[in-house]
């Protein structure tokens, strides 16, 4: 979990900083197949996997989507920011 200090995202923060950052997210919940950003829009926030596994399609001219990552739960360590 975020409080424990498991993620290596999150480790180097002493335990009552984790809980500060905690205490300031928000949970958001998507459907299975949902899109939770879409390439070249803005991207300012930092997204957390606690549940369920995110797919990352890259679009190029002239091809179809292409997968560009498979994310799983916080526990395999998968973070990912949507600052391009």
């Amino acid at each position: 979990t975020l409080t424990d200090g498991d993620n290596f995202i999150f480790e180097v923060l002493s335990e009552q900083e984790r809980n500060m950052l905690v205490e300031r997210m928000e949970c958001v919940s998507y459907r299975k197949g949902g899109v939770i950003i879409k390439q070249g829009d803005e991207g300012d926030y930092f997204y957390v996997i606690t549940e369920g596994d995110v797919d990352v399609y890259v679009s190029k001219a002239r091809q179809d989507k292409l997968i560009a990552a498979s994310l799983g739960p916080i526990a395999s360590n998968d973070n990912f920011d949507v600052t391009l």
